[in-house]
């Protein structure tokens, strides 16, 4: 199965998609604090990271556009959730390096369907 890295500030969250994946047999390791996701990728190398857009420390389009500029990191799918959605956010996280959307709230199905996807 597949490393999965979530960065993800609301602890409940993390959780939920934390339990669920594991029980999905990933392998997962969640985080709330955006500053040490650079670092902590080369010690846990993902292959998929499901990321929060609204981070107290750095905003999730900031930290990806970050860890698509390391060339070793550029490859791995970053999956943008957030609260904050409309039509139009959808396709502008996809141009902004994200591999795909999640609007919050979200159906297990549908997380456990995105990931898939993104790891095939």
């Amino acid at each position: 199965m597949a490393r999965i890295l979530i960065v993800e500030n609301d602890f409940h969250h993390q959780e939920i998609i934390r339990f669920n994946l594991e029980r999905d047999g990933h392998e997962v390791f969640a985080t709330d604090d955006a500053t040490i996701v650079i670092n902590l990728l080369h010690y846990f190398p993902a292959d998929l990271i499901i990321m929060d857009i609204a981070l107290p420390d750095v905003h999730g389009i900031d930290l990806t556009a970050q860890i698509k500029s390391h060339p070793q990191l550029a490859q791995i799918p970053v999956l943008a959730v957030t609260a904050m959605t409309d039509d139009t956010l959808a396709a502008a996280y996809v141009f902004m390096g994200f591999s795909g959307f999640l609007p919050k709230p979200f159906h297990l199905q549908e997380l456990r369907r995105t990931v898939c996807k993104l790891l095939a």
